[in-house]
């Protein structure tokens, strides 16, 4: 993950928000940079994509649906790539209302997104603060980044423990005679 952060600073410009993702939680940390001073936000999931996100993807879904024109197969072939990016978007709204960040005229910010798993959630504490710093090169403030560090090392912690209790569950559920993935050296399974 450290090296994905220093990969941001070689570019020409940095984006505008960082967003830290943890594919088992429900919170999620959002790093907003548009600003002389950067923003840290702790976001919930429920918040973020709760009724007035879902009533925007159906609503956007029912009129990509329906928009097949003259060419119905290819229509129902792209289907896929419309539909994700119609979710990407307005999940993109719908976090960027939550910053409170949104202006019709303004061009989308730029995003980096960080999936915090795997390699990801073995960083030490130190590793943590020096991503951060990278992150947010001359804008970070001693506060801003130990706010982050705190907020990301807790969310580290806690997706540890889901993915080790998932790893478990997955392990048990390999060794019961009903999983496919169980059998022995004289079974036939012929």
């Amino acid at each position: 993950m450290e090296e994905l952060f220093n990969l941001g600073q070689k570019g020409p410009d940095r984006t505008d928000i960082s967003l830290c993702i943890f594919p088992h939680l429900q919170e999620f940390l959002a790093v907003d940079m548009r600003t002389e001073t950067p923003r840290v936000a702790l976001m919930n999931t429920q918040d973020v994509f709760g009724d007035s996100f879902l009533g925007r993807v159906e609503q956007g879904f029912g009129s990509i649906l329906r928009d097949g024109g003259d060419y119905p197969i290819s229509h129902l072939m792209d289907l896929p790539l419309r539909v994700e990016e119609l979710v990407r978007e307005t999940g993109m709204l719908s976090i960027l209302e939550r910053l409170g960040e949104v202006r019709k005229d303004d061009e989308l910010p730029t995003v980096a997104v960080f999936i915090i798993s795997g390699a990801a959630l073995a960083m030490t504490s130190e590793q943590i603060l020096h991503a951060f710093q990278s992150l947010m090169g001359d804008k970070a403030t001693a506060d801003i980044v130990q706010e982050c560090s705190t907020f990301l090392e807790r969310l580290i912690s806690e997706e540890q423990a889901v993915a080790k209790r998932l790893d478990q569950k997955h392990l048990r559920e390999a060794l019961e005679e009903q999983s496919p993935n169980y059998f022995t050296l004289w079974e036939r399974r012929n």
